[in-house]
């Protein structure tokens, strides 16, 4: 069954004794009901799903700390006429992310076409893959590159292209003797977004691009350079790519200083941080406490600061709009959310104002004992047979 958000509206209007909205006229109907849900749908469902940490919402995404090579996306814009792949990352009409679902996507709008298009919940920035310099790419500033000579390099200038390192006397490349030079040797995961220069690739397998120098993205199980279809892909909208220009916070900075802190910038769509490891506990000999670490992760500014230094696959709450994918309980408990803020002008009644108070805070306990909504970390309690009092 496919749920709308007038069919949430109109769910809210019969706990407040309201006229019903047309069926799917929420956003163009003049009537009171709609033109006060309409005023208050979009903040409140962001609220509701900040508030809790929602099951279905819930989306884990690979992101790593913000390095000297590391790049700003700003992600092409949909064209009409443009056939995308499965995958393909584009911003849509409405100016939000998405995030292809098919291929030979043509012709779908993506804020209206759910079965075609899903907003894009992943990494922001890109990290800089090095590997055999390429005459077919364009480098930036401060990109590397391992020349024929095997030798690695430094870009001295913008839009360079078609310079060969090897031989080019200093103009367009110099030698990089620092600890950052050399090929890639991490292993991506799936989802992750790479450069090479301005090229973008997007990782379609996990252990992905690990080991030797090629000239693009690498299979880390064969070794050799597969067609970029197999393990990566190039978005068919290539996005912009920005140097990352900001004022590090104090005691942090990029991951090759060793002596600050590691930036790690939050993904797109993010709402909330929820439990990394929902089941941390574990039962030792004897019951005794598992001594687990606390995370010293600190949030500001549409990142976290923390001493950790690799990759993350990291846990948080998605901005999803999409209502098929609301829990039955959610569905329930936001429209009792939306009733409470529409009820006084549609029926000035503080009786049903209450009554709906009371309906939408017993969905909200229900929705955890029945895990809709995420409980922390469960610890196993201390043995007293092996804790000692003095």
């Amino acid at each position: 069954m496919l749920i709308s958000p007038t069919d949430i509206a109109n769910r809210a209007c019969q706990k407040v004794g309201a006229e019903l909205i047309a069926n799917g006229a929420l956003m163009t109907e003049q009537s009171k009901p709609a033109e006060q849900i309409r005023a208050c749908y979009d903040f409140l469902r962001r609220a509701e799903l900040r508030r809790n940490p929602w099951v279905f919402g819930i989306r884990t995404v690979s992101i790593r700390p913000l390095s000297f090579g590391s790049r700003k996306l700003t992600f092409g814009t949909w064209a009409i006429g443009t056939s995308y792949s499965k995958r393909d990352i584009v911003t849509g009409d409405d100016g939000q992310i998405y995030f292809s679902r098919v291929n030979a996507n043509i012709g779908n709008t993506p804020s209206t076409s759910p079965d075609q298009w899903t907003l894009y919940f992943g990494p922001r920035i890109a990290e800089e893959f090095i590997t055999t310099w390429g005459s077919g790419y364009t480098y930036m500033q401060g990109d590397h590159s391992i020349g024929s000579d095997g030798n690695s390099y430094i870009s001295l200038v913008d839009t360079n292209i078609n310079h060969n390192p090897v031989g080019d006397g200093g103009v367009h490349w110099a030698a990089d003797t620092s600890n950052y030079a050399g090929a890639t040797k991490s292993s991506f995961f799936t989802g992750e977004l790479v450069h090479i220069g301005q090229t973008i690739y997007l990782s379609l397998t996990n252990n992905n691009g690990q080991g030797t120098v090629n000239t693009y993205p690498q299979n880390y199980f064969t070794g050799l350079p597969p067609p970029s279809t197999v393990t990566w892909m190039t978005l068919t909208t290539p996005p912009t790519v920005d140097k990352v220009v900001f004022n590090y916070p104090v005691g942090a900075g990029p991951v090759q200083d060793f002596m600050t802190r590691n930036v790690y910038v939050l993904p797109v769509g993010f709402l909330r941080t929820v439990p990394q490891n929902p089941k941390a506990g574990q039962a030792l000999y004897l019951g005794a406490p598992d001594g687990s670490e606390f995370q010293d992760w600190v949030y500001q500014g549409g990142m976290f600061i923390t001493a950790d230094t690799g990759v993350i696959n990291y846990r948080f709450m998605a901005d999803i709009s999409n209502c098929d994918e609301f829990d039955p309980m959610f569905v329930d408990g936001f429209a009792c959310r939306i009733a409470t803020e529409v009820c006084e002008p549609l029926t000035q009644s503080t009786a049903k104002l209450q009554g709906i108070a009371a309906e939408y805070k017993m969905f909200m306990g229900e929705a955890r004992n029945t895990n809709a909504i995420e409980n922390g970390p469960t610890y196993p309690p201390e043995d007293s047979y092996v804790t000692c009092r003095f």
